[in-house]
């Protein structure tokens, strides 16, 4: 008999303890509730009872809402053989104010039951019922019944099933209509491939109009192939009918395919292609639209790699009236060469084309080629972070023999992160120069832009400062692509001070767009907060000032406000805890524009075994210059809930 050594004894018994002490991976256990047979049941009520006062004319309301819920759930002989979970609920809501009183009344019952709910063949039956009542200076009766079934078939060689048949009545004093939903799912796996078929069909129908109504039918079906390790092929197909009886409503008819195939065969070379095509036709009217998208990449070596791609698309619509179609085109070569570790040269070649039978001035036929030239410079300097850029291409442009041309494109960038030149401040600034040089035709544009931004790194411990002013403009051949922005800010945030945080911004934006015109903002903010314990509770205090200002063509608009806020949380007995918050709110602005709003409110909330309890208090006071308005409220709830094994 051959007997093991002694380390590979020690080896074992290493590995089972590793094996038994070493927590793997956390899970957790739902526990099934059906193995055991449960009554649950509810009780709530709500009473509500307020003031409000609108313009001096003051009206009373109140409100009492109850609400009876008994849930039983269980299974019948075995968790394996059959299982039901059965609900009643009631529910009436009373309401009263001045003159108005509205009742409502819901019953609602609801019964669903499983046959062989651990077998791959489990069938649920269910049913629900709502009868709601609704009582003013008329009574309006409302009947919604539901019942259906869903049966879940899995099998090891068919396809897994899942069949769904609802049932759905809605009556009313008026109209009586009957819903009626079919779905069919269906999903297998064949060795590499997955597949999957979807089957919608909902009718409707008006009982009271002699069975008129509406149908709806959709299929769906994909299919998702695993070609090889790195090779992906996918195909859906789609197809949906609607027809209606109403003649205002035209019958409808929408295919769809897509079709698409993702691959990397080696880590040099990376494709994807997607062509999607839909057409939709009515009675009187037919659409469709297709188009594809390629990409395709190869890196030659570790300092070259190139990208390709290619997108078309053709829409069509046909009308009683008239006939468009739409054709696009566009496609683009890339090219990146690594000079060096800090130095890289890439080029770029763009061609678009949009052809279109439906000329305006918005939409008109166009051809655009762009060929362009970077080259990229970046270091990590002893004292910032460097990124400069030149560029140098040809543009051409063309819509119209008269609005047609071409252009040379230069352009250069450059920007320095983490400045770091003193002990006080962090730098970060960029610009952008592009310019188009007419060569033909009217083919021209100017873009600029520049950024710089500032923060403290000393006395962070005091508070954090920040500064940014940006600006950027754009002008070009075409008249309505002329726009400009500016935008300075600077802001201030402090948490020095114990349990308290003061933040201040100021802000400045000023636009113009052809459109327009000249649009300019200003906004001040100052926000205080604090907290604390005080008295066994946490009190959270607040201030905010605001102050917009806006500017524009024809006039200009200026709105401040100031606000203070208090909450207090405090368990005043063991049981008993006490919420309270009150508000201010003052503003003003031109034209004699103002709002005030001041609010407070109260909330007692007591635990106990069994029961829930709650009262709240609120009262809300909103002035304007067109309305004041008082609203003052008292909530009670109280709910409970129990639970009995049988």
């Amino acid at each position: 008999m051959k007997f093991f050594s002694k380390r590979a004894l020690w080896a074992f018994a290493l590995a089972a303890t590793a094996v038994v002490l070493v927590p793997g991976q956390g899970f957790c256990v739902e526990e099934d509730m059906y193995i055991y047979r449960l009554l649950f049941g509810r009780v709530y009520f709500e009473y509500e009872s307020g003031t409000t006062e609108d313009n001096g004319i003051s009206r009373d309301r109140s409100r009492f809402l109850q609400s009876y819920a008994l849930d039983t759930l269980g299974n019948i002989l075995s968790r394996r053989l059959m299982t039901y979970d059965a609900e009643v609920n009631f529910t009436l809501d009373s309401y009263e104010q001045g003159s108005t009183a509205i009742d409502t009344e819901n019953v609602n019952y609801y019964l669903k039951t499983t046959v062989l709910p651990k077998s791959n063949i489990p069938l649920s039956l269910y049913g629900s019922r709502l009868d709601e009542t609704l009582t003013t200076t008329s009574v309006t009766e409302r009947t919604r019944t539901i019942y259906g079934m869903n049966w879940l078939m899995r099998f090891r060689t068919l396809p897994d099933t899942n069949i769904q048949i609802e049932r759905q009545n809605d009556t009313a004093q008026s109209s009586d209509m009957t819903t009626t939903l079919y779905n069919v799912n269906m999903s297998k796996q064949v060795g590499p491939t997955e597949n999957s078929l979807y089957y919608n069909l909902n009718t409707t129908e008006d009982n009271l109009r002699d069975g008129r109504g509406s149908q709806s039918m959709s299929i769906n079906a994909t299919n998702r192939t695993k070609l090889s390790r790195s090779t992906i092929f996918d195909l859906g197909l789609s197809r949906g009918d609607n027809t209606s009886d109403n003649s205002e409503s035209p019958d409808m008819t929408i295919n769809a395919v897509t079709v698409g195939l993702q691959s990397r065969p080696s880590l040099e070379f990376n494709q994807s292609h997607r062509f999607t095509y839909y057409g939709i036709s009515t009675d009187g009217s037919d659409s469709t639209n297709s188009n594809y998208t390629g990409n395709m990449s190869y890196r030659f070596t570790d300092r070259l790699d190139s990208n390709l791609s290619l997108t078309t698309g053709e829409s069509t619509s046909d009308t009683p009236d008239k006939s468009e179609s739409t054709t696009s085109m566009g496609a683009g070569f890339g090219l990146n060469y690594r000079i060096s570790k800090k130095l890289t040269m890439s080029e770029t070649v763009n061609y678009n084309r949009f052809d279109t039978s439906a000329n305006t001035d918005t939409n008109q036929d166009r051809e655009l080629f762009r060929a362009l030239t970077h080259l990229t410079y970046s270091d990590q300097l002893s004292w910032a972070q460097l990124t400069s850029s030149l560029r140098l291409g040809y543009n051409k442009d063309k819509t119209t023999e008269e609005l047609s041309g071409s252009g040379i494109e230069q352009g250069v960038s450059a920007a320095l992160t983490n400045i770091d030149i003193n002990r006080y401040f962090i730098f970060n600034t960029s610009v952008d120069w592009n310019r188009v040089y007419n060569l033909s035709g009217d083919v021209w544009s100017k873009n600029n832009s520049y950024q710089v931004s500032a923060f403290n790194k000393l006395w962070r411990r005091y508070a954090q400062l920040s500064a940014k002013f940006d600006r950027s403009s754009q002008s070009s051949w075409v008249s309505a692509a002329e726009t400009s922005a500016e935008n300075w800010s600077v802001g201030a945030a402090s948490s020095y001070f114990r349990s308290t945080k003061i933040e201040a911004t100021s802000e400045h934006t000023k636009t113009f767009d052809t459109v327009t015109g000249d649009l300019s903002t200003d906004s001040e903010l100052l926000t205080v907060t604090h907290n604390r314990y005080l008295a066994g509770g946490a009190i959270d205090l607040g201030f905010t000032y605001n102050l917009v200002s806006n500017s524009f063509p024809g006039g200009s608009n200026e709105f401040s406000s100031m606000g203070a806020f208090a909450r207090y949380n405090k368990k005043l007995l063991r049981n008993l805890d006490w919420r309270a918050g009150a508000s201010v709110i003052r503003g003003e602005g031109d034209n004699a524009s103002f709002k005030n709003i001041t609010a407070f409110d109260n909330l007692l909330s007591y635990p106990m075994r069994s029961w829930l309890l709650s009262l709240e208090q609120k009262y809300i006071h909103t002035e304007d210059q067109n309305r004041d308005l008082v609203e003052n409220t008292f909530l009670f709830r109280a709910m409970r809930q129990f639970l009995w094994m049988l």
